[in-house]
């Protein structure tokens, strides 16, 4: 699969705690919601080194996400059964910053000395 320069902004929603997998295995997760008529509830997940990338992350914080999609087979030992899963592995976050909100102009007419 060709890599590209995957991004998604929004909001970020939700962030979990840090699971370890196994000695060598950390994972946590977070969910953004996207912008629009029609919102989305997007999950991604950060590994081992990127589980800084969420550090302090809060909800309500507007970000751009760059990730890559990443797929695998699993076969259950116990039935055979093949399943397939996803996953949206986030490589850098963009934490905007929202410059404070400017009422209307202010009545200059009070200082105007004419």
């Amino acid at each position: 699969m060709e890599n590209k320069d995957l991004t998604l902004t929004g909001s970020v929603h939700h962030v979990g705690e840090t699971r370890v997998i196994s000695d060598k295995f950390s994972v946590r997760e977070f969910v953004i919601e996207t912008p629009g008529d029609y919102p989305q509830l997007v999950s991604f997940q950060a590994a081992n080194k990127k589980l800084d990338l969420i550090e302090g992350l809060e909800v309500g914080t507007g970000v751009t996400v760059h990730f890559n999609v990443r797929g695998r087979e699993w076969k259950n030992p116990k039935t055979n059964e093949t399943r397939f899963f996803n996953s949206l592995d986030c490589w850098r976050i963009e934490r905007h910053t929202s410059a404070p909100q400017s009422g209307p102009p202010a009545d200059m007419s009070d200082d105007v000395p004419f």
